[in-house]
Parts: structure tokens; C-alpha cells; sequence
């Protein structure tokens, strides 16, 4: 029988090219989408606090922030606290595609579970619980 962690991660690989099908139609990885769900949720944050919370190089995150703020998703202002700090926000527009419906809510159970068998997706609940 498979290893729990290769079911897993199996999981994780099927979900995750799921979603960058989703993504691909508005020109998104899934680094730059799961960048903006958190600015959505933080409101602003730094590159350097994105990177932390993504587990991404600085100078990653920054390279993701750029191409983002150059496609107006999101922009930079200055922190009043610290001038040296450029903190990132979504745009309107940031926010709008993040709200459209097949952005916003990408089906993970049929991404994880393409069945759609409601005995699976509670087993699977159940298990991972």
C-alpha cells in the first residue's frame, strides 16, 4: 500500500495543478495568487513580511510584487513609520479579479476528488481531522 506522505502529496500535486488551470486564464501563479489572498486578508504588508509568510527569497517576493504592481493588481506606497519600507496593497482591480467567481472560489473538492462522491470527500474530512 502507498506511503501516507506520497497519498499526500499526491494530493497536494493534483490540487495544486487544478488550481493553476484556474489561474492560467488571468495570467496568475499560484505564488502571485496566494500573495494576493493575503493582502486581501492583511489589508498591506511589506515584500519582506510576504516572503516570510510564503516561504519565498526576498528577492523572489519582490520580483512577484513588481510584475504584479507593472499589471496593476497591486501597488507600493511608503510607510509612514519607516520611509525605507514600501508596504504592498491590492488595487480595485486587485481586488475585483480576486472577487470573481471562478478566481475566488476554485472547486478544491472536485480538484482533490473529481468523483464528487460525498462518502469521499467525509472520509477524506474525517481522516484528515
Amino acid at each position: 500500500a502507498p506511503r501516507t506522505f506520497y497519498i499526500v502529496k499526491q494530493l497536494e500535486s493534483a490540487v495544486r495543478s487544478g488550481l493553476e488551470g484556474v489561474l492560467r486564464e488571468f495570467d496568475l501563479t499560484v505564488a502571485q495568487y496566494t500573495a494576493m489572498n493575503r493582502l486581501r486578508s492583511w489589508q498591506d504588508a511589506s515584500a519582506s513580511q510576504l516572503a516570510h509568510a510564503h516561504h519565498l527569497a526576498p528577492q523572489t517576493m519582490n520580483e512577484l510584487v513588481t510584475d504584479l504592481e507593472g499589471r496593476g493588481i497591486v501597488r507600493r506606497k511608503e510607510y509612514a513609520a519607516n520611509r525605507r519600507v514600501l508596504l504592498v496593497s491590492l488595487t480595485k482591480y486587485g481586488q475585483k479579479l480576486l472577487h470573481r467567481k471562478k478566481i475566488a472560489r476554485p472547486n478544491a473538492n472536485k480538484m482533490m476528488l473529481p468523483t464528487n462522491s460525498m462518502r469521499q470527500t467525509f472520509c477524506l474530512r474525517q481522516a484528515l481531522t
